[in-house]
């Protein structure tokens, strides 16, 4: 969907390895509007800290 359909729209996606926190923190950008993430990942079943990136999410909107 991301690349497919979002993109046709000037949506551009960034994918990251969301088991360590600082691959989201690397990932943002001053356009970025919206963190998207599933856990466990539909990949490996790997769990990401949704505590943790929706504290770094609230400092990028402060």
């Amino acid at each position: 969907m991301f690349d497919t359909v979002l993109s046709r729209f000037g949506v551009t996606t960034t994918y990251v390895d969301g088991r360590n926190i600082e691959n989201f923190e690397r990932a943002l950008k001053p356009n970025t509007k919206l963190i998207y993430l599933e856990s466990p990942n539909s990949w490996d079943f790997a769990l990401q800290d949704l505590g943790a990136v929706a504290q770094l999410a609230q400092s990028k909107t402060s």
